[in-house]
């Protein structure tokens, strides 16, 4: 039985590609799992911009009599 001269070309062309893309693979999921942990910083950061944001909203939005009622109260 003889092989087709082709297939050996080919095979080597497909398992070369096949491998590129696993090592590329693999490096993305090493990166991703070192990402854990500065995400969820990340995450509590993002939340209190939020509530930074949401404090200065209401400043500019009240009107200025009531501002200063509020800073007098403090």
């Amino acid at each position: 039985m003889t092989l087709n001269p082709i297939l050996i070309p080919l095979v080597a062309i497909i398992g070369g590609i096949s491998f590129a893309a696993f090592m590329r693979w693999l490096s993305y999921k090493e990166k991703t799992a070192d990402h854990g942990e500065s995400q969820s910083e990340m995450h509590a950061e993002l939340d209190a911009l939020k509530e930074r944001v949401a404090a200065l909203e209401t400043i500019v939005t009240d009107g200025r009599e009531n501002l200063r009622k509020q800073i007098d109260d403090l």
